[in-house]
């Protein structure tokens, strides 16, 4: 099972956090990537997994091209060019399903970051959209009352003496920027991608640690689990962007202009 630790604010995050990374130096502390999510529940489950969850297995593969071709068919049509200069099409599936990534495309890819406060910050404005829209809360009070927890991943990435073991698991590791995609670069962004007999990577680590209990593996030495209530994403946004971590600087151009705008109305109205 995923160790999960749980903290009861932001404060207690920021002032705890690093203690819990089972590094060895300062330097170890690059050895992981994070994700965050705005509901503790959900496994790290790519996009395209969940949004094919009821089509038969079979048929999956299938699917999953005809999604990539008619994503390139609609780039082409749209007209958008990127700096280099390269065919859209002609680019490998990975790259492509990394541009779609970050907006909005179904993908088999997990996308994670360099950076525990890019990815806490991505679970933070989910959840304080769903907040928003679902008016869970419309005030600091209401807002501490909510029993809600978000998660932040920690994933070891594929360093030494760990490198055989993501081979034997088939998980893969790819990291796109060195190519024309902003929003991967500006989230210090990496992506893994799983074995196909495997539909999360929660279940994909837990099953190899599992058949080899003589090495005396855990799950805790590839992936940990942190988590945080509701009532923290007020003080961690105000929080982040004092650091600069906000959607105009991690959404390039109008979009993330427009999103920090928003964000920083809403958070304002929580007295």
């Amino acid at each position: 099972m995923i160790k999960e630790i749980h903290y009861r604010s932001w404060d207690q995050f920021k002032t705890q956090f690093w203690e819990h990374l089972p590094t060895e130096s300062r330097r170890g502390k690059g050895d992981f990537v994070f994700r965050g999510h705005s509901n503790s529940a959900w496994p790290l489950e790519p996009s395209f997994t969940r949004a094919f969850r009821d089509a038969p297995s079979k048929a999956l593969q299938s699917f999953q091209a005809l999604l990539l071709k008619n994503f390139g068919e609609d780039v082409n049509l749209s007209g958008k060019t990127f700096t280099s200069g390269k065919p859209f099409l002609k680019r490998k599936p990975r790259e492509r399903w990394a541009f779609g990534q970050h907006y909005g495309l179904p993908t088999p890819l997990l996308d994670w970051s360099e950076s525990p406060y890019i990815a806490t910050f991505m679970a933070c404005e989910d959840a304080f959209n769903t907040i928003v829209k679902e008016r869970m809360a419309s005030n600091r009070r209401e807002l501490n009352a909510l029993s809600d927890r978000l998660s932040l991943f920690a994933l070891r990435k594929n360093v030494h003496p760990y490198t055989a073991d993501w081979k034997r698991m088939k998980v893969e590791f790819v990291d796109f920027r060195d190519i024309d995609n902003p929003r991967v670069r500006t989230q210090l962004g990496l992506f893994t991608v799983l074995p196909t007999n495997h539909k999360t990577l929660d279940d994909c680590i837990e099953s190899y640690c599992r058949g080899r209990a003589g090495r005396k593996l855990s799950v805790s030495d590839f992936l940990l689990k942190f988590t945080l209530p509701y009532s923290a994403v007020f003080d961690a946004l105000v929080d982040l962007e004092l650091m600069d971590i906000t959607p105009r600087r991690l959404y390039e151009g109008l979009e993330g202009i427009c999103k920090s705008a928003k964000l920083r109305t809403q958070i304002s109205t929580f007295s």
